[in-house]
């Protein structure tokens, strides 16, 4: 049920699935649905605490792989993000871009798992260079994935295909800029976050 329903919301977005649709697409009826789930409220946090583990897993493993860089891993995960076949595939796509701004429009409930998630993947970004040795190591990882989430949203909502391509390769470019400059010196702001211990 619970892959079931990871496949509808990512296709159909969160307010486009019901209860009905998530059964079906696990060929099971609307009461097994919730046997699994009391409401529709738990799928939609799994699905989301599972979408964004998987971005901190893929992170992780593009970290360990051999035979690179250990600063690689940047190039290759924005790369594999923007890339053709991962925009194309909307049922698969990435928590990220294909629900985030839906997850702005629900409640507590499933905004805190956003954000736990979140959390996790941008811990597990500055674990290696190019972002690991940087004093705005927290801040660099947080626009990369802004540039990442809201780069796909825009390439995939485009019916130009040159256009969508273009958008996605100024962003792969855009996350390695962010990652090797050096974020200019301004008045400190009154707005803090980090990482809860």
């Amino acid at each position: 049920m619970l892959k079931a329903a990871l496949h509808v919301f990512r296709e159909k977005g969160i307010s486009g699935a019901g209860v009905d649709s998530i059964a079906a697409a696990a060929g099971l009826t609307s009461g097994s649905f919730y046997k699994h789930f009391p409401r529709k409220t738990e799928a939609v946090r799994d699905v989301v605490r599972i979408g964004l583990e998987r971005a901190a897993r893929r992170v992780k493993m593009l970290q360990k792989a051999r035979n690179r860089r250990r600063a690689d891993w940047l190039n290759d995960f924005a790369t594999t993000y923007m890339s053709r076949e991962h925009l194309a595939q909307t049922a698969l796509v990435c928590s990220l871009a294909a629900m985030t701004a839906e997850v702005a429009r629900e409640g507590t409930a499933v905004k805190d798992v956003f954000a736990e998630g979140l959390t996790d993947l941008l811990a597990a970004m500055v674990q290696e260079e190019p972002l690991a040795s940087q004093a705005d190591a927290d801040g660099k990882a947080a626009a990369i994935v802004a540039l990442l989430s809201g780069g796909a949203a825009l390439a995939r909502a485009s019916s130009d295909e040159a256009q969508a391509r273009f958008v996605a390769e100024a962003v792969r470019k855009a996350v390695l800029l962010v990652a090797t400059e050096a974020f200019p010196s301004t008045p400190p702001s009154k707005a803090r976050w980090a990482p809860a211990d």
